[in-house]
């Protein structure tokens, strides 16, 4: 399973949130947000139902994508 973490930062910065109010949300620090949000350690269910929640995103593209790279892609 790959994440989306440029659709989360990109709806972070639609709804003008910060790390530190997306964190509060979560209650988590917002040091435990960053090393989740660049793929360090993982979200847990509550976090991934609660920052879709949060920032009004679908979780089933969010979190439940099947990532292909580019490289991949054009070998089709």
């Amino acid at each position: 399973m790959a994440i989306n973490f440029n659709e989360i930062h990109r709806a972070m910065w639609e709804h003008k949130y910060s790390m530190s109010k997306v964190a509060k949300e979560l209650d988590i620090s917002t040091s435990s947000l960053s090393r989740k949000l660049s793929g360090k350690t993982e979200f847990t269910v509550s976090e991934a139902t609660k920052i879709c929640s949060v920032l009004e995103l679908n979780p089933n593209h969010i979190f439940f994508t099947s990532f292909v790279p580019n490289t991949q892609q054009n070998m089709a």
